[in-house]
């Protein structure tokens, strides 16, 4: 799960620096099929209560296994987002699978992606970039969050520290990388159950603690 994700994360964050300097309107960072399909979707779903101003970010993809695009949008502002899942039909209409309370905020912009089943929320805090990245993923009885990668890259050679987090075998992988040497050190957390994205709210979550530093020393 998960794998070499910090390093996408890496290029993502790179990649989105030609076209946000700062958090960029929707209009200019969308694709415009799938940023009109929101539009649609949350003016259906949400009854305007919500309007496109409020998308921050949004990607579509198939979560259900269905056969039908459904969409997972970021819906509010850098600093008081929250991540929804819309479940689209063969109709063209469109119901609220999930959303979570407060989702975590983001310095720069958010960056969503859809793959097997799974949603990549990555928020940007720092242009180096220092990031993180939870994935939900589909289950039976809706989405939940099994895995957590920190990123915090500190020059263009990808020294830098962070950990990858796998919920379903209830393990960290904290690492460190600097001047070409790489340090890795796993350590179990307690086990609980899975997060709902339903009941996911940013300022109650509580991730592992912990880092490796320059000298390669672990810092709880």
């Amino acid at each position: 799960m998960l794998p070499l994700l910090w390093f996408r994360a890496y290029l993502a964050g790179l990649l989105m620096l030609f076209t946000y300097v700062s958090a960029a309107s929707a209009d200019s960072s969308h694709n415009d099929s799938t940023y009109e399909k929101a539009v649609v979707a949350i003016d259906m779903v949400f009854a305007r209560s919500h309007s496109r101003e409020e998308i921050a970010e949004v990607v579509a993809g198939d979560l259900d296994n269905d056969g039908v695009e459904d969409l997972a949008v970021i819906i509010g502002s850098l600093d008081a987002p929250q991540l929804a899942v819309l479940y689209g039909s063969s109709s063209g209409r469109y119901r609220l699978g999930a959303m979570s309370k407060k989702f975590c905020s983001a310095r720069y912009h958010f960056v969503l992606t859809v793959k097997a089943r799974s949603i990549f929320a990555t928020t940007v805090h720092d242009l180096g970039p220092s990031s993180h990245t939870y994935q939900f993923a589909s289950r039976s009885n809706g989405l939940v969050l099994i895995g957590l990668e920190e990123s915090n890259l500190e020059n263009e050679q990808a020294d830098g520290y962070g950990k990858s987090v796998n919920y379903l075998t209830h393990q960290v992988n904290y690492w460190r990388m600097a001047g070409h040497k790489r340090k890795e050190l796993k350590r179990k957390i307690t086990k609980s159950p899975l997060i709902p994205l339903n009941e996911f709210d940013c300022e109650s979550f509580v991730e592992p603690r912990g880092w490796i530093d320059n000298d390669f020393r672990f810092n709880p």
